[in-house]
């Protein structure tokens, strides 16, 4: 109007049958454009246009996925269910053993991208349903309601090889390396903006998926990485696998998580044109409301970079 921006309009088709609507209530659609791009392996940013140089398959086609809370088990005090009843860790020298479980996201302890197990369990079931639990546990597990505001782990890491719960599922894999690279990818710039177009958003701030949605999210096929490539996403998780992280919708000005960014730019070889143009997209992200929420601290952190 004038010479005025009162809004934009952008007509596209997702590509993705049967995908979340991820397109209702973004301020930017060419956010979501750019986002719906990285989904099928492409950096697209008006008129920019680089490829990842890497196929992008289902999670279900890369790892093996793990089980849902009610088949695992259940809390002590609870109803029956599962192979396991679960109780929270007394403390530090409950955490090595059997049957330990990374059951609930707890966004106060777990800021860093190796974490460790919240319970540990005790077997109520017939033997051949405790070892089909057992034989699904993993060291990496991937957030199914991932809240943006206060998390800051998309997906975790552990030492050991622990099971799954409400909040976190199993990733498995045979090759540690492929973990430790797929945890440096899922808690970048990119994928989280690849899980953003995935989750539902029935609460601002929020995204649950649920697992056949998990399974289907688009991910990397990092096992077609050459040795060395792997090698050194290994070691820059190891690097950075301490390092405490801001939660999510702080990604803009979050050190740590722009050098996990910095280490997935490396892996894939990205330009960087495409690293500026992701800077841009995560900034982008960080201010859509479906991310931040509205949460006081985000708005503040927003408002001070406008005004700087």
């Amino acid at each position: 109007m004038g010479e005025a921006e009162i809004g934009q309009v952008l007509l596209f088709d997702t590509g993705m049958k049967g995908a979340p609507w991820s397109p209702a209530g973004v301020v930017w659609p060419s956010l979501v454009a750019a986002a719906l791009a990285l989904c099928t392996g492409e950096i697209a940013y008006e008129g920019f246009h680089e490829s990842l140089g890497i196929k992008m398959l289902p999670m279900e086609q890369i790892f093996g996925v793990g089980p849902t809370h009610h088949i695992i088990g259940h809390m002590r005090g609870c109803g029956p269910i599962g192979a396991f009843e679960f109780i929270e860790l007394g403390g530090p020298q409950d955490i090595v053993g059997p049957d330990r479980a990374l059951w609930r996201a707890n966004s106060r302890k777990q800021t860093t991208l190796r974490i460790g197990p919240t319970h540990k369990g005790s077997p109520v079931a017939e033997d051949v349903k405790v070892q089909a639990m057992r034989n699904q546990k993993s060291t990496l597990l991937y957030a199914r309601n991932m809240s943006w505001t206060s998390q800051r782990l998309l997906a975790a890491t552990t030492g050991r090889s622990v099971m799954g719960g409400s909040a976190w599922t199993t990733l498995s894999h045979s090759d540690p390396r492929v973990l430790k690279a797929y945890a440096l990818w899922a808690n970048s710039t990119l994928g989280m903006l690849v899980h953003w177009t995935q989750g539902q958003r029935t609460h601002a701030g929020r995204s649950r998926t649920q697992i056949k949605a998990l399974q289907r999210i688009p991910s990397p096929f990092l096992d077609a990485l050459p040795p060395d490539r792997l090698n050194q996403a290994a070691a820059q998780f190891d690097a950075l696998a301490q390092r405490p992280l801001r939660p999510a919708c702080q990604a803009h000005v979050d050190e740590s998580r722009q050098a996990i960014d910095r280490a997935v730019f490396s892996l894939l070889s990205i330009s960087e044109a495409g690293q500026r143009v992701i800077d841009t997209l995560r900034w982008l992200w960080c201010n859509e409301p479906s991310v931040h929420g509205s949460n006081k601290a985000a708005m503040r952190l927003l408002s001070y970079a406008m005004s700087a």
